[in-house]
């Protein structure tokens, strides 16, 4: 592991910077539901991204770390966010978004169109249908918090396609692979599990665990938020918002003096800055309440089919970085293992002075890592 420690930290703000370009993409059966901001230049990028994050942000999040690849990685960058979670007043207010939000495999959807969208852009910024499409070019997926959920499902899904052979008529062939296919992923923050049947899994050593007190505490505290984020959500969907929001107020205020907090003053302070209509962070809850559902229901196999590291590493190489200043990891301790001793073209990356927004808190060293781990890949 590599452990890197600076004494700076940096909020960067996202008002000054606004997107080159923005490309609707289906969610559901709206059209134009899905938007796309993104980076760069098409006509002269030789790499891609999609990036996506999570609980309680939408795109802005991640307009300074797209910018950036696009001016400095010869990157053309997408920016979505899981769905529902965006806010494009007047024309797509966030209470234009389905009351009980959307399925996991919804999110998947999202993914899929809003890759196909940026690829389509890539190879056609003036919609003119050339006849010579440019070669199919490198696609990082970089994902933060819940926004990996739908990364890896798309990812695993993709890969366990078979891949079509075409023949021309001079009888050459070639494998035609899925346009949508993700080459390399960046993680931040939140990993999941591997797959059991992972090959590298059994070689791997797992660190000694920690104490058992940090195993319960973990374990009560994830459960804690968890739980209570779902409540929250449905509260306000089916009794009432205000009574969700003193619920809200305070059960994170006992969380707070219990010592449950999955964050640190850090964080607290990034969630703060964002100033959001505390209704709409209500809102976009929905995915915890969805997860609690399908673990008491007994669907979260069907549910998050494919939410596992990729099988291949190799193949799918995964940069994965995470933030130490805070009261519980995101992750679990094999995963980072695996990541570590069985991803020969990726790392993990942690970093001392930042949380769980480590991108915002650490925007430098997110910056060079994830630049030098697309640009290092063939």
């Amino acid at each position: 592991m590599t452990t890197t420690t600076t004494t700076t930290t940096t909020t960067m703000g996202t008002d000054s910077i606004q997107p080159d370009h923005t490309v609707a993409y289906p969610l559901g059966s709206d059209e134009k539901a899905g938007c796309l901001m993104l980076f760069g230049n098409p006509e002269r990028a030789d790499k891609l991204a999609i990036l996506c994050a999570g609980f309680p942000n939408d795109h802005a999040c991640f307009y300074p770390l797209a910018s950036r690849l696009a001016k400095e990685a010869n990157c053309l960058a997408g920016v979505m966010c899981i769905p529902g979670y965006d806010d494009r007043s007047p024309e797509r207010p966030w209470t234009s978004h389905p009351k009980n939000g959307y399925t996991f495999d919804e999110w998947v959807h999202a993914l899929r169109e809003a890759i196909l969208a940026l690829r389509q852009y890539s190879n056609d910024p003036k919609n003119q249908q050339p006849q010579q499409p440019r070669p199919q070019l490198l696609l990082t997926g970089i994902f933060h918090d819940w926004g990996v959920i739908p990364g890896l499902m798309h990812t695993n899904r993709v890969l366990l396609q078979t891949p079509t052979t075409t023949t021309t008529s001079d009888g050459d062939s070639s494998t035609n692979h899925d346009p949508a296919r993700l080459d390399q992923l960046v993680l931040l923050d939140v990993l999941v599990d591997p797959h059991p049947n992972h090959p590298g899994l059994h070689d791997i050593i797992v660190p000694k665990q920690p104490s058992l007190f940090r195993q319960v505490y973990k374990t009560v505290t994830t459960l804690a938020y968890r739980i209570l984020l779902a409540k929250v959500y449905v509260t306000q969907r089916y009794i009432s918002k205000h009574v969700a929001l003193l619920q809200f107020g305070f059960g994170f205020g006992l969380l707070g003096l219990l010592g449950l907090s999955p964050g640190r003053a850090m964080d607290d302070k990034i969630v703060q800055d964002l100033h959001l209509n505390p209704f709409r962070v209500m809102y976009m809850a929905y995915p915890y309440y969805g997860l609690i559902k399908s673990r008491v229901w007994g669907t979260f196999q069907r549910d998050f089919y494919g939410c596992h590291l990729p099988l291949d590493l190799k193949a799918t190489p995964v940069l994965y970085m995470y933030g130490l200043n805070k009261n519980i990891m995101f992750h679990p301790d094999r995963a980072v293992a695996l990541l570590e001793q069985a991803n020969p073209r990726g790392k993990v990356i942690a970093m001392e002075q930042a949380g769980h927004w480590l991108y915002i808190s650490q925007p430098e060293l997110c910056f060079q890592a994830i630049q030098e781990f697309i640009t290092s890949q063939k």
